[in-house]
């Protein structure tokens, strides 16, 4: 356990639930409930922002319980 005032602000987003958006190849996000991650490959995630496509893969909406467990 940490000292107070010496938290990791890194984790302290997963800990109390917190959103982030996350930027790049294989970057992971987590906005109002959903959770999804970037296309790992870099020149996949190139193509796609070249064409306009999505970039985003592996959506999922997390239920209550399961955004309890993980805070």
């Amino acid at each position: 356990m940490a000292k107070p005032g010496r938290e990791s602000r890194h984790n302290l987003k997963y800990w109390t639930d917190g959103e982030w958006l996350g930027f790049g190849p294989g970057a992971h996000s987590t906005l109002a409930g959903a959770r999804w991650a970037n296309v790992a490959s870099a020149g996949d995630y190139v193509s796609r922002v070249a064409a306009g496509l999505p970039l985003e893969t592996d959506r999922r909406n997390l239920t209550a319980e399961e955004r309890w467990q993980e805070a």
